[in-house]
């Protein structure tokens, strides 16, 4: 009885079993991909272990000075007013006459006074902040004044 029992475990035995493993580089594939893991671990929860473990008191400190600089950002933003901006559905066939909500185009398009002092009176400035002529204006909004076959010459 005793054979017939031996003769059941032995294909089961651990040298059986993981024959494929120990006469293979899969131990040592395995053994690399564990150590990068924990090399790419341990450098991706720097901060994590810095601020529980090494400095808890520097991170308090840095916390705070974010949240004052986020209410500094918030408050500086909330003194901005707010700029109104033309869709092309509000606007009319004379442009410069046109108002959009309590502003009006040319405040809109190109008031300056959000920008820097030394940036006020740069050609690129002046390009963007220009009203534009009355021959610019397209007396159709929709008609380019191209058509589809200007555009393909087959």
């Amino acid at each position: 009885m005793t054979e017939n029992n031996d003769q059941t475990i032995l294909p089961y035995s651990t040298d059986n079993l993981l024959v494929n493993f120990t006469k293979s580089r899969f131990g040592l594939y395995l053994l690399v991909a564990v150590v990068i893991h924990v090399i790419f671990i341990a450098i991706t929860s720097i901060s994590y272990i810095n601020d529980r473990w090494i400095d808890p008191e520097g991170s308090a400190r840095r916390k705070a000075e974010l949240e004052a600089a986020q209410s500094n950002q918030m408050a500086a933003a909330a003194a901005v007013p707010p700029v109104n901006i033309v869709s092309g559905s509000n606007m009319s066939s004379n442009v410069s006459t046109a108002a959009v909500g309590t502003g009006s185009v040319a405040d809109a398009a190109g008031s300056n006074a959000n920008a820097p002092a030394n940036r006020t009176n740069t050609a690129i400035m002046r390009q963007i902040t220009d009203t534009a002529k009355p021959s610019e204006i397209p007396k159709e909004p929709d008609n380019l004044g191209i058509s589809i076959k200007d555009t393909n010459p087959q």
